[in-house]
Protein backbone atom coordinates (compact mmCIF):
# COMPACT_ATOMS: atom_id res chain seq x y z
CA UNK A 1 0.00 0.00 0.00
CA UNK A 2 1.78 3.48 -1.00
CA UNK A 3 0.37 6.38 0.56
CA UNK A 4 1.20 10.08 -1.25
CA UNK A 5 2.20 13.18 1.33
CA UNK A 6 2.76 17.02 0.00
CA UNK A 7 6.10 18.31 1.14
CA UNK A 8 5.99 21.83 1.57
CA UNK A 9 9.19 24.05 2.05
CA UNK A 10 8.68 27.56 1.94
CA UNK A 11 11.63 30.04 0.39
CA UNK A 12 12.86 26.71 -1.48
CA UNK A 13 11.24 25.97 -5.07
CA UNK A 14 9.31 22.37 -5.48
CA UNK A 15 12.04 21.43 -8.45
CA UNK A 16 14.51 22.66 -6.00
CA UNK A 17 13.28 21.02 -2.88
CA UNK A 18 13.26 17.49 -5.13
CA UNK A 19 16.63 17.39 -6.37
CA UNK A 20 18.04 17.90 -2.73
CA UNK A 21 15.77 15.03 -0.83
CA UNK A 22 16.69 12.74 -4.07
CA UNK A 23 20.43 13.15 -3.19
CA UNK A 24 19.79 12.82 0.54
CA UNK A 25 17.30 9.84 0.35
CA UNK A 26 19.81 7.48 -2.56
CA UNK A 27 19.15 4.26 -2.43
CA UNK A 28 15.40 3.98 -0.57
CA UNK A 29 13.71 2.17 -3.35
CA UNK A 30 10.10 2.78 -1.42
CA UNK A 31 9.34 6.73 -1.77
CA UNK A 32 9.09 8.15 -5.45
CA UNK A 33 9.32 11.86 -5.54
CA UNK A 34 7.23 14.13 -7.81
CA UNK A 35 6.32 17.24 -8.95
CA UNK A 36 2.35 17.72 -9.49
CA UNK A 37 0.74 21.32 -10.50
CA UNK A 38 -0.33 23.34 -6.96
CA UNK A 39 -4.15 23.56 -5.96
CA UNK A 40 -3.45 26.87 -4.85
CA UNK A 41 -3.54 29.89 -8.10
CA UNK A 42 -1.67 32.84 -6.08
CA UNK A 43 0.57 34.81 -8.48
CA UNK A 44 4.50 34.69 -7.56
CA UNK A 45 4.34 31.92 -5.38
CA UNK A 46 5.85 28.31 -7.22
CA UNK A 47 3.18 26.53 -9.21
CA UNK A 48 4.13 23.09 -8.02
CA UNK A 49 4.16 21.10 -5.15
CA UNK A 50 6.48 18.15 -4.25
CA UNK A 51 4.62 14.85 -3.53
CA UNK A 52 6.48 12.03 -1.82
CA UNK A 53 4.50 8.40 -2.86
CA UNK A 54 5.62 5.87 -0.26
CA UNK A 55 5.36 2.80 1.00
CA UNK A 56 3.40 3.16 4.15
CA UNK A 57 6.33 1.14 6.15
CA UNK A 58 7.62 2.24 9.50
CA UNK A 59 11.64 2.18 7.51
CA UNK A 60 9.96 3.92 4.35
CA UNK A 61 8.42 6.90 6.57
CA UNK A 62 11.53 6.87 8.86
CA UNK A 63 13.90 7.71 5.62
CA UNK A 64 11.37 10.15 4.49
CA UNK A 65 11.85 11.99 8.08
CA UNK A 66 15.42 11.69 8.71
CA UNK A 67 15.41 13.18 5.06
CA UNK A 68 13.72 15.85 5.82
CA UNK A 69 15.55 16.66 9.28
CA UNK A 70 18.87 17.05 7.24
CA UNK A 71 17.57 19.34 4.95
CA UNK A 72 16.43 21.37 7.48
CA UNK A 73 19.39 21.24 9.11
CA UNK A 74 21.20 22.36 6.50
CA UNK A 75 18.86 25.17 5.68
CA UNK A 76 18.53 26.57 9.06
CA UNK A 77 15.07 25.38 9.09
CA UNK A 78 13.62 25.22 12.90
CA UNK A 79 10.13 23.10 13.15
CA UNK A 80 8.54 20.12 11.33
CA UNK A 81 5.12 20.04 10.99
CA UNK A 82 3.18 16.88 10.56
CA UNK A 83 -0.60 17.04 9.70
CA UNK A 84 -2.86 14.66 9.16
CA UNK A 85 -5.91 14.25 6.91
CA UNK A 86 -8.58 15.13 9.55
CA UNK A 87 -6.69 18.29 10.01
CA UNK A 88 -4.68 17.11 13.18
CA UNK A 89 -1.34 18.58 13.30
CA UNK A 90 2.06 17.70 15.08
CA UNK A 91 4.89 20.27 15.82
CA UNK A 92 8.50 18.57 16.18
CA UNK A 93 11.48 20.63 16.82
CA UNK A 94 15.13 20.46 17.09
CA UNK A 95 17.95 17.85 16.79
CA UNK A 96 16.53 14.43 15.71
CA UNK A 97 17.50 11.76 17.94
CA UNK A 98 16.56 8.01 17.28
CA UNK A 99 13.77 8.49 20.11
CA UNK A 100 12.53 11.80 18.05
CA UNK A 101 12.37 9.52 14.76
CA UNK A 102 10.67 7.30 16.51
CA UNK A 103 8.23 9.24 17.79
CA UNK A 104 7.57 11.05 14.11
CA UNK A 105 7.28 7.95 12.64
CA UNK A 106 4.69 6.64 15.13
CA UNK A 107 2.57 10.57 14.77
CA UNK A 108 2.58 10.02 10.92
CA UNK A 109 1.01 6.73 10.57
CA UNK A 110 -1.28 7.38 14.24
CA UNK A 111 -2.32 10.74 11.97
CA UNK A 112 -2.54 9.01 8.45
CA UNK A 113 -0.02 11.76 7.47
CA UNK A 114 -1.30 13.98 4.34
CA UNK A 115 1.54 16.94 4.40
CA UNK A 116 4.55 17.48 5.41
CA UNK A 117 6.01 21.12 6.05
CA UNK A 118 8.94 22.64 7.29
CA UNK A 119 9.18 26.23 8.96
Amino acid sequence: MTHEIKIEYPGILSAVLKERLKVTLAGQPDITLTLRGSDENVRGIDPTVLVAIVAVADTTLGALITGLFKLMEKNKGETIKITGKTGRVVEISGKLTPEKLSQCVKVAKELDIDRIEIK
